[in-house]
């Protein structure tokens, strides 16, 4: 849970996340989150850059339900 709670901290930021650096500092990601992560990128809530993963404007008017998704 603590991981997940940090992802969604840090989307909110303005360069997003960096998947590759927050798996080194924090572990892989489990399953669930990849899947939920995947269909918000599908629904056009986020974007990713193959490098980060950054809230659209559609997600960041919705974040507290992608929040609520993650989590």
């Amino acid at each position: 849970a603590h991981r997940r709670e940090l992802l969604i901290i840090n989307l909110r930021l303005r360069q997003g996340v960096s998947l590759k650096a927050f798996t080194q500092q924090h572990g892989p990601l489990d399953p669930i989150v990849k899947t939920a992560l995947e269909r918000l990128i599908a629904e056009q809530y986020l974007y990713w850059d193959h490098e980060h993963i950054l809230l659209t404007k559609k997600g960041i008017l919705f974040y507290d339900t992608i929040a609520a998704e993650l989590i």
